[in-house]
């Protein structure tokens, strides 16, 4: 059964594909992946900060703080880069649309924006739907024939009492 992606199957996914620039991915493979980025990569930047703008800290500290900084990023880079270009094949963009990144502040809000957009809902250029998506658009549908279903309930309620004010 086709189900969204966890935080655990989204870290298994990236590192895996870390090197797979082709199909899709889905915007719960990515968001985990990023999310979890955020949670590890925050921390090292603040401690690297800290470090590096003490004014007792000894160069030896201040190198120690960028070499984790370094290995922290690379570590993050390739996975990073290939779930975002499988997203952005998710939602039939190129994955020249992360050049926009080169653009300052305003860059990276117009590439976050097209990576969290919606997912094409069928086959594009890219590959076939992610399982995930599947799973999400026949939730879409189920839930609005059960909404529909208690629509119509609640209008078949509404007729009963208005014939029975009528007579």
């Amino acid at each position: 059964k086709n189900k969204i992606m966890n935080p655990i199957e989204s870290i298994k996914t990236c590192v895996k594909k870390s090197f797979v620039w082709k199909g899709r991915a889905s915007k719960s493979e990515f968001l985990w992946w990023y999310l979890i980025f955020c949670i590890i990569i925050t921390p090292v930047y603040i401690n690297f900060i800290e470090i590096s703008s003490s004014y007792w800290s000894t160069p030896s500290e201040s190198s120690n703080a960028l070499l984790l900084l370094f290995i922290v990023n690379l570590l993050f880079l390739f996975p990073t880069l290939a779930v975002s270009v499988r997203r952005l094949h998710d939602s039939n963009e190129s994955a020249w649309f992360l050049l926009w990144n080169l653009l300052p502040i305003a860059g990276q809000i117009i590439t976050f924006i097209a990576l969290v957009e919606k997912s094409d809902e069928f086959e594009n250029k890219y590959g076939p739907v992610p399982s995930d998506n599947k799973q999400s658009a026949k939730e879409t549908v189920n839930s609005t024939i059960n909404n529909v279903n208690k629509v119509e309930e609640k209008l078949d309620i509404a007729e009963e009492e208005i014939e029975e004010v009528d007579n």
